[in-house]
C-alpha cells in the first residue's frame, strides 16, 4: 500500500494512493488466483473538491490460472477487467473500460523442440463519448516453434506474429545527390526538362545513380491487421548414408534450404484471415506486402569436384501511396551445374526463367509484365587462392506480354579478374560487351526493364575496384566505372576514399 498527500505552490493539493492484494489457491496441477490493483491520483485546488488533472486513476481486477513450473507444459491464462477514470468538468468520471484475456503456453526445456505461444484479446470501450466511438477489438498473438527431426538432420524454425494496427499513406519525392551515391536515375521521357515521378527508375549503371527516393508521411491512417511470418527449413541426408550403397548413397548427395518471409497489412476482418498468414486474400484487402520465398536444392553442395543446385526465388512488394497502390511480383527459377576440370579450371552452366509483373495505380506507364529466359556459361581459371580469372558468356531473351510484344535479345561476353592478398589488397576488374537487338519503343519504363538500362546495339562497360591497406589503420579505396553506349561518347565515373581507423 502507498499513500501520499502533498501541497503544491500553496494552492494545489495532490493525493496519490496505490493498493495491491492477491489471493491464490494452489493445487498439484495448478494455481488459481485473484489479484486486485488500484492506482489513483488527483490534483485539486486547496479547499475545493474540483479535480484539475490526474496522472492515472483506475481499478483493476484479474483472475488467473497458472500451471506448476515442474510440468511438461507451462500454461498461464488470465482475464483482466480495468476501469480508468478521467477528469471531466471537475469530477473523475468513467473514461476507458478495458477487458483483456491472455493465454501463454510453452514447453519445458527440451533438446530437440521449443514451442512458445502467446495470445491476447482486448476490448476497449470509450465511456465518455459512447456516441462517437465504437468498441475496439484488438487481437495480438505470437507463435515460436523450433524443432529438429531425424537425429537433427531436419531443422525447422517458425515464427508468426499478428496484431491490430494502422497503415500510413505515404508520398514520395526524388532528391538529387552526388553521382554514384544515389539509387535512382531520371530519364526525360517527354523531353520537357521537368522531372516527373514516372520518369525515375532504379539505376543499374553506376554513372546514373544520381537520385534517392524519399518517402514523406501524411496524416491519413487506415485501420489494418498486421502479419509477420518467418519460416526456415534445412534438411540433409544422414552422414552415415555416404558410406552406404545404392539409393542411400545417391540421396546422401542432396540437401535443401527453404525460407518464407511475409510481412503484410490488410483490412479483411475474418478471424481465419488473421491467424493464417499464407491464406490467399483479395488484392482489395491488402494495403502493403513484403513477401520473399526462396528454395535451394543442392546436389554435392560441399564437393569441389562438381555439383548443382536448383533455385526458386519469389519476391512480392506492395505499398500504399496517396493515389493508390504499387505492386511488384518477381519470380525466378534457375538451374546451376558446375564441374572441376583439373585443379585450376572450373566450368559451370546456368539456365533461368524469370517472370516480372509490375502494377501501379499511380503511374500507369509502370503497368507491364515481362517473361525472360537466360543461358549462361562460365569458365574460371584459379592457379592459387589469391588470383582468379573468369570468362562468361550470357544469352538473354526478354519479351513483354503486352499487345505490342516488345522483345529484347542480348548476347554478353564478360571477363572478370580478382586478385587479393588477405589483409593487404583486394583488386577486382571487369569488362563487359553486350550486343542487344531490340524491337519496341525506347525511353519508357518497359524498355528500361527489357534493356537493363543499356541501349540497342553494342554496349561496352568496365569497372575497377581496388582496396589497399597503406599502413596500420590507413586504407585506400579506388572505384572506377566506365560505359560506352552505341553511338555516344564514353562516360567515366571515379571515386577515391581514404579511411583512417583509430
Amino acid at each position: 500500500m502507498f499513500l501520499l498527500r502533498s501541497r503544491q505552490q500553496d494552492s494545489l493539493r495532490a493525493d496519490w494512493q496505490r493498493f495491491s492484494a492477491e489471493i491464490a489457491y494452489r493445487q498439484t496441477w495448478g494455481t488459481w488466483g485473484y489479484q486486485y490493483q488500484q492506482d489513483k491520483n488527483r490534483v485539486q485546488v486547496s479547499g475545493l473538491d474540483s479535480v484539475l488533472t490526474s496522472a492515472m486513476h483506475f481499478d483493476q481486477h484479474q483472475l488467473y490460472f497458472q500451471s506448476p513450473d515442474s510440468s511438461a507444459w507451462r500454461v498461464r491464462a488470465d482475464f483482466t477487467w480495468r476501469q480508468d477514470n478521467r477528469p471531466q468538468e471537475g469530477q473523475l468520471r468513467p473514461g476507458l473500460l478495458s477487458q483483456t484475456a491472455n493465454l501463454q503456453v510453452r514447453n519445458a526445456p527440451h533438446p530437440t523442440q521449443q514451442l512458445a505461444l502467446t495470445l491476447s484479446y482486448r476490448r476497449l470501450n470509450e465511456q465518455q463519448n459512447q456516441s462517437l466511438a465504437e468498441p475496439r477489438n484488438n487481437l495480438m498473438g505470437r507463435l515460436d516453434w523450433n524443432v529438429q527431426f531425424w537425429q537433427r538432420h531436419v531443422r525447422s524454425e517458425l515464427s508468426f506474429a499478428t496484431l491490430t494496427g494502422r497503415e500510413l499513406r505515404r508520398e514520395f519525392v526524388f532528391l538529387q545527390v552526388a553521382t554514384g551515391d544515389g539509387t535512382h536515375t531520371w530519364r526525360d521521357e517527354n523531353e520537357d526538362n521537368i522531372p516527373d515521378l514516372n520518369e525515375f527508375y532504379l539505376a543499374i549503371n553506376p554513372d546514373e545513380r544520381q537520385y534517392i527516393k524519399v518517402f514523406t508521411p501524411t496524416d491519413v491512417y487506415i485501420e489494418a491487421f498486421i502479419h509477420t511470418f518467418n519460416y526456415r527449413l534445412n534438411w540433409m541426408a544422414p552422414r552415415n548414408w555416404r558410406q552406404q550403397k545404392g539409393i542411400k548413397l545417391f540421396l546422401s548427395r542432396f540437401s535443401q534450404v527453404f525460407s518464407w518471409n511475409i510481412n503484410q497489412r490488410f483490412t479483411d476482418n475474418l478471424f481465419w484471415s488473421r491467424l493464417l498468414p499464407f491464406r490467399s486474400l483479395a488484392e482489395g484487402f491488402v494495403l502493403s506486402r513484403q513477401e520473399a520465398l526462396r528454395s535451394a536444392l543442392f546436389f554435392n553442395r560441399n564437393q569441389p569436384a562438381g555439383g548443382g543446385e536448383l533455385n526458386l526465388a519469389q519476391n512480392r512488394q506492395k505499398q500504399l501511396l496517396t493515389n493508390g497502390f504499387e505492386d511488384r511480383n518477381d519470380l525466378l527459377i534457375s538451374l546451376l551445374l558446375r564441374k572441376n576440370l583439373g585443379k585450376q579450371w572450373n566450368l559451370s552452366g546456368q539456365t533461368a526463367y524469370q517472370s516480372l509483373l509490375n502494377e501501379s495505380d499511380v503511374l500507369l506507364s509502370r503497368n507491364f509484365e515481362i517473361i525472360a529466359y537466360r543461358l549462361q556459361a562460365e569458365l574460371a581459371y584459379q592457379p592459387n587462392p589469391q588470383f582468379r580469372l573468369t570468362g562468361i558468356y550470357l544469352w538473354n531473351y526478354k519479351q513483354s506480354q503486352s499487345l505490342a510484344g516488345e522483345v529484347a535479345r542480348a548476347h554478353e561476353l564478360r571477363l572478370e579478374m580478382r586478385w587479393n592478398k588477405a589483409g593487404k589488397r583486394n583488386l577486382l576488374a571487369q569488362v563487359r560487351w553486350v550486343n542487344i537487338d531490340f524491337a519496341g519503343t525506347l525511353n519508357t519504363p518497359l524498355s528500361y526493364e527489357l534493356l537493363e538500362a543499356l541501349n540497342p546495339g553494342q554496349n561496352w562497360t568496365w569497372s575497377l575496384n581496388w582496396q589497399q591497406r597503406l599502413v596500420n589503420g590507413l586504407q585506400l579505396i579506388l572505384n572506377y566505372d566506365g560505359r560506352r553506349p552505341p553511338g555516344q561518347e564514353t562516360i567515366h565515373v571515379g571515386r577515391v576514399q581514404l579511411t583512417a581507423f583509430f
